[in-house]
């Protein structure tokens, strides 16, 4: 009986780490994989496996492109009571000045 419990979590397991491994590219779009924050290679469109647990994909295929886009977008601003500024580290950020001078 104890073997069956045993045999059960290592199949969940095997199906969680399989499902999450598993990156759809749509057609016509590529994806940047990252790994530890730097880059590491591209997704070209359609099914890709990733094996490395440690891999970030982000979509646009520019680093942090979308996080800045989505925190510094005009709507998202007027919703704030307050404006926040941008602290001296962040300015020197690649990612913050490839978002503001591109």
């Amino acid at each position: 009986m104890e073997i069956w419990i045993l045999i059960a979590v290592v199949v969940v397991l095997a199906i969680v780490v399989i499902s999450a491994g598993v990156k759809v590219v749509p057609q016509s779009e590529t994806r940047v994989i990252e790994r530890l924050g730097r880059f590491h290679s591209v997704l070209p469109p359609g099914i890709n496996f990733i094996i490395s647990a440690g891999d970030q994909v982000n979509k646009t295929g520019k680093p942090k492109e979308e996080e800045y886009a989505g925190y510094l977008n005009p709507q998202a601003l007027q919703s704030l009571p307050v404006a926040t500024t941008i602290g001296n580290h962040d300015s020197l950020n690649l990612d913050y000045m490839y978002h503001f001078y591109n």
